[in-house]
């Protein structure tokens, strides 16, 4: 009899033990399960004080030769009062050199918030770094073989002009998307107050891509800029939502998951100095115009 119930008292500490360990093991599975999709989240979700921002996609269209998502923009408000910040006009000039016959070449280069204090373009052309003094196709020349030859020989009878073409873009935008590695891919942003905007991806290119929504409010704060005065921007308490598309390849294009977003900086020049200072909201009109004036005295008199 004892030995029996020793016997009985074994296989059912053993069974029990065995439920414990697949008990245990199911348990660490899920954790793991939850801890691998708050990881894939991350990328997909950022937020501060005042609000969050996250992005959702899905496939609408998918064919033998590329794939089309839907991606959305998802702007929460966490302070459930609107939210005022001011957006400034940023001044981008294309310095062009054309000939009679086609186009010679086009940089763009990116300078700072109309009206500051900004350092100059940086570009490796002769013509900049001469300060114009220098021709676009002024010559350059080689040692060959022992020999002097010119590369502009052919060239000598080609008229050249430059020019500059220069675009104003209100820099609303608060979140940036990125992507370490893009690959040949069309994404387009959509909006319903603005042109819609394209942009084309080129392989291994790093994407940084702002994503500006329709909330800019028809106040503007007077600097003498006209059309060009920074503009008051609004964050409802429904918060905002903006839609794009991503179309690419089946096989080698870009997955959405390997999107990431951050928060975008108002960049600001003072004294030659660039500076990224994070973007400030407010509970009213005047407050958020207020600050902006005292930002604009400190970067002025210092």
């Amino acid at each position: 009899y004892k030995i029996y119930s020793l016997t009985l008292l074994q296989i059912n500490f053993e069974f029990f033990l065995n439920i414990y360990k697949i008990v245990y093991m199911i348990t660490v599975f899920i954790k793991s399960l939850f801890l691998i999709f708050a990881l894939s989240d991350q990328n997909k979700l950022i937020e501060n004080e005042n609000i969050s921002v996250e992005y959702v996609f899905n496939l609408v269209e998918e064919t033998k030769k590329k794939n089309t998502y839907n991606i959305k923009f998802i702007l929460k408000n966490k302070a459930q009062k609107p939210l005022y910040y001011v957006a400034s006009y940023v001044k981008s000039e294309t310095k062009i050199s054309t000939n009679n016959l086609n186009l010679v070449s086009d940089k763009t280069d990116e300078i700072d918030d109309v009206g500051s204090n900004a350092p100059p373009p940086l570009s490796s052309s002769a013509y900049v770094d001469s300060g114009g003094a220098a021709k676009v196709d002024s010559e350059s020349s080689s040692s060959v073989g022992g020999k002097k030859s010119s590369s502009t020989s052919k060239k000598d009878d080609i008229k050249t002009a430059q020019s500059t073409f220069v675009e104003y873009s209100l820099n609303n935008d608060l979140i940036m998307l990125n992507l370490e590695e893009a690959k040949p891919s069309k994404f387009t942003i959509f909006s319903s107050v603005k042109q819609d905007k394209i942009f084309f991806f080129n392989n291994r290119e790093k994407i940084n891509i702002p994503i500006a929504f329709d909330n800019i409010t028809n106040q503007k704060i007077e600097v003498g800029l006209l059309d060009y005065d920074p503009v008051i921007c609004v964050i409802p308490i429904e918060g905002l939502e903006i839609n794009s598309t991503l179309i690419t390849n089946v096989k080698k294009g870009i997955d959405p998951e390997d999107f990431y977003l951050k928060f975008s900086k108002n960049i600001v020049f003072t004294n030659s100095i660039k500076l990224e200072l994070e973007k400030s909201f407010h509970l009213s009109i005047e407050s958020a115009i207020e600050k902006y004036k005292e930002l604009q005295s400190v970067l002025k008199n210092n």
